[in-house]
């Protein structure tokens, strides 16, 4: 993701203020001539602090006193990680179930509201966060409220995969409201309802599923902050209930994530976290998380790292088998065949990537209609990419009148990305470009 299409968190926290470029750089003049340091009032400069320019540690001590942040957080951690818009999820595992539900709480705080479109946790927090493993025994007796029994249980956890498909095949934007209502109330009843240590684990399963899909939601509409939110809630229940399959699903998640923002090297330390996951996966599920850890090498230019690894898969392997996970249900041919292209795509090799592309494409079931988009405009930028003009156009014009069935704010992002780069191709190009609007 190109960083102009990110809202810069100094951006977030000057909104919050209501401060003005100009505001924030009279403040840091004040308190420049409060400590007799010559400072000129320019708001371009302000301007650059969001677009590459590091300001400098005098500034960033001023700015920081302004904010209320203690001044060792400036050194502890780099610019603009240490500016108050990163807080809000803790990271540390809780030892006892009070614990997970105070953490639970921390993460979900707001993040029904949390429009940020940036990464709240980030390097090595976020690397150590995902490597941590399931939490000991956690013992949960609840003993207020209405009970919780098997009948229930179930009839909440039969909920889930509908949910699963109406995100897939209408965008996050239209069940991001669902998914949330179910997961308020299933974190309800971990938090007031009676129930056995065997029921509270399946809530905690339920709990951390819920989280996956509105963490995808949140994340397929470019809130980025409000997504971490939600997989930090998911992984502290999948953690709480023992599943390290599920954990590892989010993680799956959160590595994409860190693709689309070009951390790389976190992307790949995030997929490898998965492999804890995997000691009783199925062939569908490991061949599943596989190819993420290859998209992850293939984001880094480790060609021949990725291809051992797709080497050691095979899309036979992309069928159902008994005792699979429910979730691991969109992971089909099509899937297998998408995710193959996308690490050529990636590599650079836009021969491979569009033959794989292709197949992706012809196995694809009709009901995945955000899927298709999307990889009709991966394709198109194969295209767009050796210079075939007319192919790319095709290709998006194909996947224009299916995106008001499937609102996608990551595929509005590519698109735009297809025309910026369509635009680069010359004259033909750039009429091509003009002619790829929304539908």
């Amino acid at each position: 993701m190109s960083a102009a299409r990110q809202q810069h968190p100094l951006a977030y926290v000057m909104q919050h203020h209501g401060w003005s470029h100009r505001d924030l750089a009279e403040l840091l003049h004040v308190e420049a001539a409060a400590e007799r340091i010559n400072m000129a009032a320019s708001k371009g400069k302000v301007w650059k602090w969001m677009n590459g320019v590091r300001p400098d540690r005098v500034t960033q001590l001023l700015l920081a006193r302004k904010l209320g942040v203690d001044p060792a957080e400036v050194d502890r951690r780099p610019w603009p990680e240490w500016l108050p818009a990163y807080h809000g999820i803790r990271t540390e595992l809780s030892s006892d179930h009070n614990g997970v539900l105070r953490a639970m709480a921390e993460a979900g705080d707001g993040v029904d509201v949390d429009r940020r479109g940036f990464l709240i946790l980030t390097g090595a927090q976020l690397v150590a966060f995902a490597g941590a493993d399931v939490m000991a025994d956690v013992p949960m007796t609840g003993e207020l409220g209405p009970t919780v029994d098997g009948e229930l249980l179930t009839d909440i956890e039969d909920g889930v995969p509908r949910l699963r498909r109406m995100e897939a095949k209408l965008g996050g934007a239209h069940v991001q409201h669902l998914v949330d209502g179910e997961l308020r109330t299933v974190i309800g009843l971990l938090r007031g309802a009676r129930y056995t240590t065997s029921e509270g684990r399946r809530l905690h399963r339920t709990v951390a599923e819920l989280a996956r899909v509105a963490g995808w939601a949140a994340f397929d509409g470019q809130r980025h902050a409000a997504a971490q939110r939600y997989w930090a809630l998911g992984l502290f229940s999948a953690r709480a209930a023992g599943d390290r399959l599920i954990a590892a699903n989010i993680l799956k998640s959160m590595s994409l994530q860190c693709l689309d923002f070009g951390h790389t090297v976190e992307a790949l330390q995030i997929a490898e976290a998965t492999a804890s996951g995997l000691r009783s996966a199925s062939p569908r599920v490991s061949t599943m998380f596989t190819l993420r850890r290859a998209r992850a090498l293939a984001a880094q230019g480790d060609r021949n790292a990725c291809v051992r690894l797709i080497a050691a898969t095979d899309a036979d392997t992309a069928v159902s088998y008994d005792g699979d996970p429910d979730w691991i249900a969109y992971f089909d041919a099509a899937e297998y065949c998408a995710q193959v292209g996308s690490c050529y795509l990636e590599l650079g090799d836009a021969v491979t990537a569009d033959r794989w592309l292709d197949d992706a494409l012809a196995a694809m079931p009709a009901t995945k209609t955000r899927d298709t988009i999307t990889y009709l405009l991966r394709r198109a930028s194969v295209h767009a990419l050796t210079g075939d003009v007319p192919a790319a156009t095709a290709f998006a014009q194909q996947a224009l009148p299916m995106m008001g069935n499937a609102p996608s704010a990551r595929n509005d992002m590519r698109l735009g990305e297809l025309r910026d780069l369509l635009g680069s191709r010359g004259a033909a190009g750039r009429s091509a470009a003009a002619q790829l609007e929304p539908a």
